[in-house]
């Protein structure tokens, strides 16, 4: 096979003219940006640090956007077990403030409607029992059935609270307002009056 002399010229230019890579293998040496080695146990305490900053801004976090509504979702936790409650609120982008039941039932909530319409009522009145809804202008219940190798059923309704504290009235519970004027601070019930 015969080579022309233009062909070997040409390879021989793209070798001289292509820049040189380096391999990068050869440069591990456990050196920093500023080119001096690190020790690999301060990258391991730094990787532990980092790891434990993490998980405590998580639980800071998980505490601080669930510990408003746990007394409310413990409560249905025990009223309806199995159901695995979800209570969240706040402000939507747009409207008004409100607070979000998400739970599961053991029924079709679309074809049983007065057995959802039950339910229902049992979610609302403990609301009213274990959650100051006044910050809140609406409740919003989401039912979420799981039917066996079948799609998930959700049916939702949205409540004013206002029609709620009249439908489910509680004399000693949180939205009572002369229970929550004559209430006690926690910690101050054992200690003497000033005069």
């Amino acid at each position: 096979m015969t080579h022309s002399p233009s062909h070997d010229a040409s390879h021989s230019d793209r070798e001289h003219s292509a820049p040189k890579l380096t391999d990068i293998s050869s440069n591990v040496s456990g050196e920093g940006i500023s080119g001096k080695a690190v020790d690999g146990r301060y990258v391991v305490v730094a990787m532990i640090v980092f790891g434990l900053t993490v998980a405590v801004a998580v639980a800071l976090f998980w505490n601080y956007q669930t510990k408003p509504f746990r007394i409310l979702t413990l409560a249905l936790g025990r009223e309806f077990p199995a159901s695995l409650p979800k209570v969240e609120g706040g402000l939507p982008k747009k409207g008004p403030a409100v607070l979000r039941i998400a739970i599961r039932v053991p029924f079709h909530p679309e074809e049983d409607n007065a057995a959802f319409e039950t339910f229902r009522d049992k979610v609302l009145a403990t609301c009213v029992k274990h959650q100051n809804l006044k910050p809140f202008q609406d409740i919003e219940l989401h039912v979420f059935y799981f039917p066996p190798k079948h799609v998930v059923v959700r049916r939702s309704v949205t409540m004013p609270v206002s029609e709620v504290i009249e439908k489910f009235p509680q004399p000693d519970g949180p939205n009572n307002s002369q229970a929550n004027s004559n209430s006690v601070e926690p910690g101050t019930a054992d200690s003497p009056a000033a005069e």
